[in-house]
């Protein structure tokens, strides 16, 4: 299948080069089809014969018909078309034959032998003979072979130089589609960059030699707020640097312009209504094709919003932001670069870990606007007190550390920390609130104490402990008895973890006898320990550690289990009134935990328990300072009908009304009083007057740790109940 064009057409080497031309198919033709599907984007129109396309191509309704050489040549010759020929050819061929139905074998096979036996001479004048056939004569062609003669005379000329032109030809028409290739990628190219140019989010800003600037985009303009028409002409200098800056700027551009490469830079920058914002610059020199520098051209971004983003993420990560001062992260940070300072320097480093004793309550009854008032002002406080080389930090709620690098004089260590102590015991201005504070102050030195970061923060914080022990409002530096107590402290709760999990602690039962009846009705329930590694270890040891490690919760409620048990087995075979007192700590009233209550009905419901079976036992220092949660739990108690008794009455802190306030069954007189009755007649009186006062009160008395029967016949003089 060929293509047929003008006259004037250049070779065409297949369709897609000629895809936005008008090219027709002849109708009913077989290879229609199969173009039209190879091609499905380009739009083919129809002829109806090849002379009507022929024809068509020569009066130029069409550009290009496609059909088949032998037909193609012998038509445009009979038609006499000397402005249309064959220029190129497509992948498509096509081939005559015979078709014979299918039922019709033999037929075949004659037609095939009749075929060979013809010549191909004579298979040719047979194919002309029925190619005339399709067509009808149209014109006279004797003008036709008249040019035809002619033009086969030119024809020989032009064949003398054909082959020596069409290599030139070729070449010419390589360059010629190079040419038009690379103009037109150069104006895409330059259309591209002028829409990038002016689209772009960074500010463009060409300038030339003098400084002054030749283009502006609209970022610029946006960026600046100068218009192009403003920005035109003016030197960088008099438009967009502030004055304190020109001579920086001024040498920077001079660099530029001696070729001395690229210019990256951080710049603050003035806007037209007076703002200062903080632009990026990449300025680039402009240079000819003789490698003058003509100009520079530069990208500017405003940045201010970035960085001062950037800022406030920094400061969130290291400042506290109620203080401002120095958070966690960063004293970490800091308290590295210290120790490394105080190596190189061997000179030592204190660290002091400041605590505000009560800030709790203040922060709980005034507010947490109160406390962070409270903290801000003890933060500047603090500062006040040491060097500006010094590092203050708030590691966290009422936490603070200073850090005192290269110390010269360690007595300064102590100096610092008394003036802490007096500046936090001054009173706080809080609005219209006064408050009074004071502070417990760890100290551990470096490299005396410890040689790495996390065993100085373990140092200093046992030394805060210590100080607190020691009644607040005081310092107390690191010792290596405290880190021992530490790790025993931390061994010893290991194995009380590990002896509650494997049964280890034991309950024992202490008689309470009553004095009137000389027979015992009571008992109280005592918790014991005796480790495989250390022996009987100390209620006052063990009980103290399970209360600040929280494992006091599950010792209290297996000794109160361990309680019910007996007393429901006691009470069945002994007396049915026996009761047996537990002893409750007041870390497990402190918890707002609604367990507390259904554990235990739900143990007395299991043991077929009333309430008056058990006796609950605490400390007065439990009612001087009554929270919501120790009210509850009381009244609770009362609505179960367990009996509460004060434990250690008169050693502690006392106020007699709450013997009022809530319903108190038993005092328990203390065995300090008990222990000097025989020798000592004040203890007499006032175990009298405890008597006697309960007694008037409704209340009655148990006396403990009674070992002698003086003792006891003292107290039943006295009136004691047990």
């Amino acid at each position: 299948i060929v293509i047929a064009m003008k006259s004037d057409q250049n070779f065409v080497d297949g369709l897609d080069k000629i895809s936005d031309r008008r090219i027709a198919l002849i109708r009913d033709y077989g290879y229609a089809p199969k173009i039209r599907r190879k091609y499905a984007a380009i739009e083919f129109s129809t002829v109806d014969d090849i002379q009507d396309g022929l024809v068509a191509v020569s009066t130029g309704e069409i550009d290009a018909l496609l059909c088949t050489l032998a037909l193609c040549s012998y038509t445009i010759s009979e038609l006499g078309l000397n402005n249309v020929r064959i220029v190129g050819k497509t992948e498509f061929d096509t081939k005559l034959a015979f078709g014979v139905r299918k039922d019709l074998p033999e037929l075949a096979s004659i037609l095939n032998k009749s075929i060979r036996l013809i010549s191909p001479s004579q298979q040719q004048v047979i194919l002309n003979e029925w190619i005339k056939q399709k067509f009808v004569p149209r014109t006279d062609y004797t003008l036709l072979l008249l040019v035809v003669g002619i033009s086969v005379l030119l024809l020989g000329i032009a064949v003398l130089w054909n082959r020596r032109l069409s290599h030139e030809i070729g070449l010419r028409e390589a360059t010629e589609q190079e040419l038009k290739a690379a103009d037109r990628t150069m104006r895409l190219a330059h259309q591209r960059q002028l829409l990038h140019r002016e689209h772009t989010p960074l500010g463009v800003i060409e300038w030339n030699r003098d400084f002054e600037s030749v283009y502006w985009n609209k970022a610029a303009e946006r960026i600046f707020g100068f218009t192009r028409q403003e920005a035109i002409g003016r030197r960088a200098t008099d438009l967009i640097v502030p004055e304190n800056m020109r001579d920086a700027v001024d040498s920077v551009w001079q660099g530029l312009l001696r070729q001395q490469g690229g210019e990256r830079s951080s710049n603050e920058n003035v806007t037209k209504d007076g703002r200062i914002i903080l632009c990026e610059w990449y300025n680039t020199p402009l240079v000819d094709q003789d490698g003058k520098v003509v100009g520079v051209a530069s990208l500017v971004d405003d940045v201010t919003e970035k960085k001062l983003s950037e800022e406030m993420i920094w400061k969130q990560a290291n400042f506290d932001n109620v203080t401002n001062l120095p958070n966690r992260n960063m004293f970490h940070d800091r308290l590295a670069q210290e120790v490394m300072k105080s190596r190189r320097a061997k000179l030592p480093l204190a660290l002091l870990l400041v605590d505000l004793d009560e800030f709790k309550e203040i922060n709980d009854t005034l507010g947490h606007d109160v406390g962070d008032h409270l903290l801000l002002e003890a933060g500047q406080r603090i500062q006040s007190c040491v060097r500006e080389t010094d590092t203050v930090a708030r590691l966290g709620g009422d936490e603070f550390t200073v850090i005192l690098s290269e110390l010269h004089n360690e007595d300064r260590v102590d100096q610092i920390a008394q003036k802490i102590i007096h500046s936090l015991a001054e009173e706080f201005h809080l609005g219209d609130e006064v408050v009074h504070i004071s502070g417990s102050i760890g100290i551990t030195l470096y490299p005396a104490d410890a040689g790495d970061i996390d065993t100085l923060m373990k140092n200093a914080d046992q030394a805060m402990y210590e100080a607190k022990k020691k009644g607040r409002n005081c310092c107390s530096y690191f010792t290596q008895s405290l880190q021992d107590n530490a790790q025993n402290r931390l061994h010893l709760t290991r194995e009380l973890r590990r002896a509650l999990k494997s049964g280890e602690l034991e309950v024992h039962f202490q008689p309470i006898i009553d004095l009137n009846k000389a027979s015992i009705c009571k008992a109280e329930a005592l918790a014991r320990w005796h480790c495989p590694g250390r022996g009987p270890v100390s209620p006052e040891v063990f009980i103290t550690l399970a209360e600040d490690t929280g494992l006091i919760h599950e010792i209290g409620y297996r000794v109160f289990e361990e309680s019910a048990r007996w007393a429901s087995r006691w009470r069945e075979k002994t007396d049915t009134d026996f009761q047996i007192s537990v002893n409750v700590s007041p870390v497990q009233f402190r918890v707002e935990d609604q367990a507390f209550a259904d554990e235990w009905l739900q143990c007395l419901r299991q043991n077929s328990l009333r309430g008056n079976s058990l006796v609950v036992e605490i400390t007065e220092g439990l009612l001087l300072d009554v929270e919501p949660e120790i009210v509850n739990k009381l009244l609770w108690l009362r609505d179960a009908g367990i009996q509460v008794a004060i434990d250690d009455f008169g050693t502690g802190y006392s106020a007699l009304s709450y013997l009022n306030r809530f319903d108190i069954d038993y005092l328990k007189i203390d065995k300090a009083f008990v222990h000097n009755l025989e020798q000592d007649t004040n203890d007499i009186a006032l175990s009298e007057a405890i008597i006697v006062m309960a007694h008037k009160l409704g209340l009655k008395v148990i006396a403990e740790g009674v070992e002698t029967a003086v003792q006891t016949e003292l107290l039943q003089k006295a009136g004691c109940d047990f």
